[in-house]
Order: structure tokens, then sequence, then C-alpha cells
């Protein structure tokens, strides 16, 4: 799912009440705010018809069938409050996407690929959505049908009154706001950190030997505690050689990072 802003609403306008860019579009439902509130059940009544076309009508109705009636409602000198439509793709439509983009779904498995136009003070707004018959984790009918809608208010075809014809509106697609970069305070290779660490570490027990030594055994166990103090560094530095050139460490960097407000 994804939501487009449209920034140019006289545009957008002039495509959805004074164009046939919509009309192969199902409705199913709508709602327009002016003085009143109007509502739409685009679900068509069938009764309504001839018996002889009844088997060949669609559960709702085209845009093409509302758009003037929907145009009346909202024409006049004051900009509506607000309103939303809710667009389906024709089930024709759906099963040439399905062969387009070579998914693994079939035409009855798919309830509905809806484009939700909405107007209010916050702007025009046009949000995707898709509903399945059955569960599925796959994803691709979703992402087919997001990327279809974006090319739908970003191109231009001239293929006729088709509901896969393009616009040329601009979009912005609404994103999470990006995380504050962090920047680095110094960096150092893996290597020479842990070597730093660990040296300091081996001085730090060192002096303590050191310290309890002259206390428990003065000048001599002094000396002999200094002798193995070095010999443990001398071990403890071939160790991180080793360690360093086995996982790899000298590819890579250690950043120490801060967060700058």
């Amino acid at each position: 799912m994804i939501a487009l802003k449209l920034p140019n609403n006289k545009q957008f306008m002039s495509h959805l009440l004074l164009s046939e860019t919509f009309d192969h579009f199902l409705v199913i439902d709508g709602e327009i705010t002016t003085f009143n509130t109007f509502t739409i059940n685009g679900f068509l009544q069938k009764e309504f018809y001839p018996p002889e076309e009844r088997d060949t009508l669609p559960e709702y109705s085209y845009w093409k069938q509302l758009r003037e009636l929907c145009f009346t409602m909202i024409r006049g000198k004051q900009t509506p409050l607000g309103f939303k439509f809710v667009f389906s793709l024709a089930p024709h439509n759906i099963e040439k996407l399905l062969i387009q983009k070579q998914l693994d779904f079939r035409p009855e498995d798919v309830q509905g690929l809806y484009l939700n136009i909405r107007f209010n003070q916050d702007g025009l707004f046009c949000i995707t959505g898709t509903s399945l018959k059955t569960f599925s984790m796959d994803k691709s009918l979703e992402q087919a049908w997001d990327e279809m809608v974006q090319k739908f208010f970003t191109k231009n075809r001239s293929t006729g009154n088709c509901a896969d014809d393009m616009l040329t509106i601009p979009i912005s697609v609404k994103k999470k706001n990006a995380p504050t970069p962090r920047r680095d305070l110094f960096c150092m290779s893996a290597e020479a950190f842990f070597f730093i660490f660990y040296f300091v570490r081996s001085i730090m027990i060192s002096l303590l030997l050191c310290t309890n030594a002259v206390i428990s055994s003065g000048f001599s166990g002094l000396c002999a505690r200094i002798a193995r103090s070095y010999n443990c560094l001398q071990m403890i530095g071939t160790l991180l050689l080793l360690l360093c050139s086995t996982t790899n460490c000298t590819s890579g960097w250690f950043a120490f990072r801060i967060n700058v407000i």
C-alpha cells in the first residue's frame, strides 16, 4: 500500500470530472460533502435493467456512469469540504495485470485492487489497496498494483480511454522520516583497537602485581614479577595477531560513534 499526494488539484480534478481518464474504473462507494453530505453506493441494482442485459453487467457501476452526477454536486463557487471515492480495477484489467506481470494468482482469487481518492483540508491523496479472497504471504500482486498506480499518475499514453491510460500529474510518495544520520567521532582498525585495549589492560595488571610484589617480597620479587609480566605481554600480542589474521579483521574498521543532536 502506498499513499500519493497530488499537489496539482486543478489538473487532477479536470482528469477526474471532465475527462474519460477514470471512466473504466469501478466505483465501490463515494461521499461528497458540500452544504450536505451525499453518499454513493456503487453496487449496481441490476433489476433496473432489462433482463437480457443483466448477465453482462458488472457488480458495480463504472465511473463514467456517475461522473456527471458527481460533477454536478462538486462544481460551484465554493470548494467542497471534502470527498472520497473508492475505485476498483475492473476484473478484466485485473486479469491483464496478472498475465502481464506473470504473477502466481488466479483472477478468481483477487477480491479487488483499489484506489482510494480522498480530498480534505490536508490536501488531495490517492491510497492503494489490495484484497485477496484467500490468505497469502505473497506480496507480489500488491507491489505490482502499487507500481501500476504510480505509473498511472506519472506517465502519459495515447492509448484511448482505458484504465491503464497514464496521467502527467506529479506525485510525492509518503515515506517515513529518515533517522538523523550519526557522525563518526574517530575510527581505528580492529587490530589496533584490540591491541591498545589489551595492552592497557596488561599494563594495569602489571602495575597491580608490582605493587603487591613490593609489599610482599621486596625488590627481588618485583623483578621476577616484571619478567613474568613481559612474557605475558608477548604472548598476548602474538594471540592478537593470530586472531586478527584468522578473522580477517584487517579488512574492516572499528568505529566509535556518537549521536549529534
